[in-house]
């Protein structure tokens, strides 16, 4: 087509409402992401029942290649680039309708690059961004510096990008709003719930805040642990609130001894930044 296509976190969001049309179409009243084997084999046959009118044929989409997906659709893994003809892709836009895969190729060139806007939504490293580039938080607020919460999906990028600008801004109660409503509004993504739970401790360590507050802190997290459990930002932040507050408590956890250990600078900086915790601090917790 002559077109360039994108690449990493904008190809992952639109890759992920492909994903979503086809669920929808297959019945399975499940996300995607907490699929299992038997998730995996109905929808396969479903979608070579569709082609093939005969159980017994070969599926055109095995198993263990909608595990691959399932992977791919994790909106926290942003290293994929999806060649058009890669991975069938063109079966599962069909099996939803005959348009789609037109749509699907034709976004795949222009989808979030409107005017060049930068965005923490579709950036491969939000913390890198908000470090290398200073005048992103700026940027990004006056692209758009007025905008209201109308609770449409198409909101959530606009939503979250808000977020962070007011998060890196010390606006916790604002950026807590705005994260809260990209939760509603998108209720299985690990990285809504996990910004949510970082404007929560307000810039103040986790040993001063009360119980109840390190609980549902605790709570919210644990959302985003349980939509992506092999982010290791995640258990970043949980082993941070353990160590800071609960060990004042005088419980102790028994944490993976042979945990792999790799300190992300712009990451433990911005931790630095919503916990006021000490940046060696947070080295020498997360070395443990």
């Amino acid at each position: 087509m002559g077109q360039r296509f994108l690449r990493g976190s904008e190809n992952l969001i639109l890759f992920n409402k492909l994903m979503k049309l086809v669920i929808k179409k297959s019945e399975i009243n499940k996300p995607f992401l907490e699929f299992s084997g038997q998730q995996f084999e109905l929808l396969s046959k479903k979608i070579a029942l569709y082609y093939n009118k005969m159980p017994d044929i070969e599926r055109p989409i095995a198993k263990n290649t909608f595990r691959d997906y399932r992977f791919m659709c994790d909106p926290n893994n942003l290293k994929y680039t999806f060649s058009i003809s890669q991975n069938k892709l063109d079966l599962l836009c069909r099996y939803v309708d005959e348009n789609t895969w037109k749509d699907f190729a034709e976004n795949r060139s222009i989808y979030n690059r409107k005017d060049g806007q930068l965005s923490f939504y579709t950036t491969n490293n939000i913390f890198n961004l908000i470090h290398d580039e200073p005048l992103a938080v700026n940027t990004i607020m006056s692209q758009n510096p007025k905008f209201k919460i109308d609770n449409t999906k198409n909101s959530i990028q606009l939503l979250f990008d808000h977020g962070v600008c007011n998060l890196y801004n010390k606006s916790f109660r604002k950026a807590f709003t705005l994260f809260d409503s990209c939760c509603h509004l998108d209720s299985y993504n690990a990285k809504h719930y996990f910004f949510k739970s970082l404007c929560m401790l307000e810039n103040k360590r986790p040993s001063r805040h009360r119980k109840t507050e390190i609980d549902n802190i605790l709570k919210t997290l644990n959302f985003a642990i349980k939509f992506d459990p092999t982010n290791t930002v995640y258990e970043d932040f949980l082993i941070v609130i353990y160590k800071d507050f609960h060990e004042q408590l005088g419980y102790s956890y028994d944490f993976p001894k042979n945990r792999k250990v790799s300190i992300q600078e712009n990451w433990i900086r911005f931790l630095e930044h919503c916990t006021d915790i000490p940046y060696r601090e947070l080295v020498q917790i997360l070395t443990y």
